[in-house]
């Protein structure tokens, strides 16, 4: 009895040490060109989360190729949810978010805008219940 449990002791061990370098492993890889990219990053996957946990939509329909209207309208928000917060770029949004071009996020970006400036209150309330 004690050796099965000095056995599942050592095994419990070894296990944590493996996942302890695991997990180094992975936040090592993925590196960071600078504070902004971080925030951008960290900020995109929030959003990303609360878009999947109100929608539906996962990560990677969002960063997919799918011209889904409810995929493109949520991909088009966090464009411009994006764009306004820090002022990132359109070139780094893109990147971000599938490997997207500036005038794919210009456009997401612009259609946002025009349906907050004809007052479209379905819009406001998915941004308000996105940044929530």
């Amino acid at each position: 009895m004690i050796t099965k449990l000095q056995g599942l002791n050592k095994a419990r061990e070894l296990l944590d040490v493996q996942i302890h370098e695991l997990l180094n492993k992975i936040n090592s890889t993925k590196c960071y060109q600078s504070e902004k990219t971080y925030k951008m990053d960290r900020y995109f996957q929030q959003l990303a989360f609360n878009c999947h946990k109100h929608f539906g939509v996962s990560l990677e329909e969002i960063k997919g190729k799918s011209r889904k209207k409810d995929i493109t309208e949520c991909r088009h928000i966090i464009f411009y949810l994006l764009f306004i917060k820090d002022n990132f770029t359109l070139e780094d949004i893109g990147i971000l978010i599938g490997g997207r071009n500036h005038a794919t996020v210009l456009h997401g970006k612009n259609k946002i805008v025009g349906f907050l400036d004809f007052n479209d209150t379905r819009t406001k309330e998915i941004i308000k219940i996105i940044t929530a």
